[in-house]
């Protein structure tokens, strides 16, 4: 019997060792899954959200600016150059300032200018003289135009400075410019940093007093195209030429926010190659994989504030060479009230012909558009039998006249049977509100979903409409 009893112990004591095991398994398992919540715990902390200093890279274009140009008309003052072809049955010499301060700075010291006709340039221009150099840097871009004997047309830029043509090269081109139709043309149009001649400069930059070299490129327009002007010059072969230079240089970058992807695209008004505060602009994009949605339909400037994947930002700083921008985060905002695509609408209140105040109006519908007209811009009312085209059963449109004669505004809204809701500003009542609206044109168009966020805004109905 006690070797039976043994026997059993014997088989007993395996599955206890069995179970054992299983159950020390399933401890770690318990164990590791514990520890893989409290890693998941970790992954789910929301991303650090700072300031951001952006460095920037040039690329040759206009980006998703406006193109500018500047012509450069006949030269009004006496320059000695040398190193004329001659190969050029006739020529002319045009001038681009750069650096205007310096420029009549160095006027001033040889005399060409009087005192107080700089004390006058100064105050217009408003720069302090204790900045500029004293060693008679030079300012001035000069393109020496002319026609070969054969009637080749050519420009040599003086891309050295040295006021000699004979060291520089010469830029060829098609003249004169034929398109095979309209197509052609605006294709041309768009893309004209590509097929216009292009110089590279090496400038003398005044920063500071002191003087550095630097290198810009400057892309040159010899076609009149559709521009109307005249040159006014003793030179009678003045008229024979034109030309108008840009600076078509945009600074971008990538980088995120809250692990959102966005692009900034800065440039100046392309008129010089230098980056001042007051002159430039910036546009912002939201990156979804290959495509980008832009942000804004006015650019930004510098002391502006961008709301970017719920978070503030405003722009502080940007480097004169156009390669550093500062952005300082303001905070957490995830509801951002502006006049801007992306804002809620900011007016809470609103007033109507008898001056009775009232809450701003809701809607249910999926869609409010604001119209902002006025009785000084008749095109404003233009657009009115445009406006009762559109399906109200998805649009509710509220209408605002901004006017000093309430009367006369209020009687010209039932005259044209503007029959939906209708208010009124008052501009010199409300100038706050009509200037935090940014009302510049009329008419203006704000298209609002149901939470009141901004979808669009634009002067023209049209494009209103293909949103829609």
């Amino acid at each position: 019997m006690k070797r039976h009893m043994l026997h059993i112990c014997w088989i007993k004591s395996p599955l206890q060792a069995l179970f054992s095991s299983i159950s020390f398994f399933i401890l770690l398992l318990l164990v590791g899954c514990a520890e893989v919540k409290k890693e998941d715990k970790k992954e789910e902390k929301p991303p650090e959200v700072g300031s951001l200093q952006l460095d920037l890279k040039s690329e040759l274009g206009y980006g998703s600016f406006l193109p500018n140009r500047e012509i450069l008309f006949p030269l009004q003052e006496d320059i000695t150059y040398q190193g004329v072809p001659e190969y050029l049955e006739n020529y002319v010499v045009r001038a681009f300032v750069l650096q205007k301060n310096q420029h009549y700075y160095n006027q001033y010291k040889a005399g060409k200018i009087t005192e107080e006709r700089f004390q006058q340039i100064k105050d217009i221009f408003d720069f302090d003289e204790a900045l500029l150099s004293e060693e008679q840097p030079a300012t001035q871009l000069l393109f020496l135009l002319g026609t070969t004997f054969e009637g080749q047309r050519i420009i040599i830029p003086d891309t050295n400075q040295n006021f000699d043509f004979s060291d520089d090269e010469t830029l060829k081109f098609e003249f004169p410019l034929e398109f095979i139709d309209e197509d052609d043309e605006e294709f041309f149009e768009e893309n004209q940093e590509q097929f216009l001649p292009k110089a590279k400069f090496t400038i003398d930059y005044v920063k500071n007093t002191e003087v550095e070299k630097r290198d810009v490129i400057v892309v040159v327009n010899p076609y009149r195209m559709e521009t109307e002007v005249n040159f006014y010059s003793a030179n009678p072969k003045e008229q024979d030429y034109f030309i108008a230079v840009s600076f078509p240089k945009v600074m971008k970058t990538d980088f995120e926010v809250a692990e959102q992807g966005f692009q900034v695209e800065a440039a100046n008004e392309f008129l010089h190659p230098f980056y001042y505060d007051e002159e430039v602009k910036f546009n912002f994009f939201q990156r979804k994989g290959e495509e980008k949605i832009l942000l804004n339909k006015r650019p930004f400037q510098v002391g502006d504030t961008i709301n970017l994947n719920q978070f503030d930002y405003q722009i502080t700083s940007f480097s004169e060479d156009g390669k550093s921008l500062h952005m300082e985060n303001i905070g957490k905002n995830e509801k951002p009230m502006g006049t801007r695509m992306g804002n809620y609408f900011p007016l809470s209140e609103v007033f109507d012909f008898q001056g009775e105040k009232f809450d701003f109006p809701n809607s249910d519908k999926a869609y409010q558009l604001l119209y902002f007209w006025t009785l000084e811009e008749k095109r404003s009312l233009r657009e009115v039998p445009d406006l009762k085209e559109i399906d109200t059963s998805k649009v509710q449109i509220v209408g605002f006249s901004v006017d000093e004669n309430a009367g006369a505004a209020h009687r010209m809204q039932v005259r044209r049977k503007m029959e939906w809701k209708n208010f009124h500003l008052d501009p010199n009542a409300q100038p706050k509100t009509i200037q935090q609206l940014q009302l510049e044109r009329f008419p203006t168009y704000f298209l609002l979903d149901q939470e009141g966020k901004i979808v669009l805004r634009s002067v023209h109905l049209s494009e209103i409409k293909r949103k829609l």
